[in-house]
């Protein structure tokens, strides 16, 4: 919990070294609005930044894991999830000015209650080498749009759950 509601942070840039970045260790920074992440980093732990106030965040191609809590209750806008992470947990809970997803080609399943209660949340890509979206992903999220390949399980998921779908 290295900046653990240390609310004078605000932007953070990493050193070039970072692999892994421990539990908590920005959770509560309210002010923390953009942080610059190395290529190094392959781990995020659990609650990384949890409640705290980051806007913008560009993940590395090398991210193997992002584990549960990492984004909670974040300011995020917008994510992009590199296509070296093979499993999205339950890291995106109330994010409630989340408005964009884009899952890169790679990317296999999305974990239960991922994001659950993202309300702002427009529209989500979903590639077709994701074959798992597990219960309560999109709850809460009432005016998201999935777009996806035509035969994907994407789109049967979107079909068979009433999500408005958008082929591509």
């Amino acid at each position: 919990a290295t900046f653990f509601s240390c609310d004078s942070l605000e932007n953070v840039k990493m050193s070039s070294n970072v692999v892994t970045i421990e539990s908590h260790a920005f959770s509560g920074c309210k002010n923390l609005k953009t942080i610059i992440l190395p290529s190094t980093l392959e781990e995020l732990e659990e609650n990384v930044f949890l409640k705290s106030g980051l806007e913008e965040i560009e993940l590395s191609s090398k991210l193997s894991e992002i584990k549960e809590h990492a984004f909670s209750g974040t300011n995020l806008k917008k994510i992009t999830i590199p296509s070296s992470v093979k499993s999205i947990g339950h890291s995106f809970q109330e994010c409630e000015n989340l408005e964009e997803v884009i899952i890169e080609n790679g990317v296999e399943s999305i974990g239960e209650s991922c994001f659950e209660d993202c309300g702002q949340l427009k529209s989500i890509y979903i590639p077709d080498t994701v074959k798992e979206i597990q219960e309560y992903a999109f709850s809460g999220c009432d005016n998201v749009t999935i777009i996806t390949t035509a035969g994907s399980y994407a789109e049967t998921y979107a079909n068979e759950n009433g999500i408005p779908c958008e082929i591509q």
